[in-house]
């Protein structure tokens, strides 16, 4: 009785050959307009780590992403809500924009950002956050060579520290007072 019912509501959204849910066709469904707006979120995110840093109209974003088909309710939702409050996405004169959590220029500016933090006493900044808010990350992490360090925590997230040269210094083995002493 149950299954009856569940397919006399659904069948229309029903992909028969397989049995799977066709979530374009569920057009007011949540799990559709979350897809929506993962796709511009992570399309906007790629832009924005290639240097195409300019805003977008809600229009433009939809035809760059493929999803010019969408109803006007679903555009009113991403105009309105989504996109508005999306803490990823920043709004500029109308027009919607990548929001990183460090927005880089370039490697000068990424090494005085690790500079700042370890003048503050702040630690490291994972590579993943630099990466998302710095075009071209890698090239610039390349050519700043030795002036950064990279640490790989257990779970394989890399770390930035700036490389402090001023703190470097030499230990003379010989002096050392802790290698004499026995420990009980």
């Amino acid at each position: 009785m149950l299954k009856a019912l569940f397919m006399c509501l659904f069948s229309p959204f029903v992909d028969h050959s397989n049995g799977s849910f066709n979530l374009k066709a569920l057009s007011g469904s949540s799990g559709y307009k979350f897809g929506v707006l993962a796709k511009i979120v992570n399309y906007m995110k790629t832009r924005h780590q290639r240097g195409d840093t300019h805003p977008l109209t809600l229009e433009e974003i939809l035809d760059e992403t493929q999803h010019l088909d969408i109803g006007l309710k679903q555009k009113q939702w991403l105009m309105n809500e989504a996109l508005v409050n999306n803490p990823k996405i920043e709004v500029v004169d109308g027009k919607f924009a990548f929001k990183p959590k460090y927005n880089l220029k370039d490697k000068k500016a990424l090494l005085r950002l690790l500079d700042k933090h370890d003048q503050q006493g702040l630690g490291g900044i994972f590579l993943e956050e630099i990466e998302e808010g710095l075009p071209n990350a890698h090239k610039a992490i390349k050519a700043l060579g030795d002036q950064i360090l990279f640490v790989t925590r257990p779970d394989k997230r890399q770390l930035l520290y700036y490389n402090d040269k001023s703190c470097h210094f030499s230990v003379d083995e010989g002096k050392c007072l802790f290698t004499s002493v026995s420990m009980i």
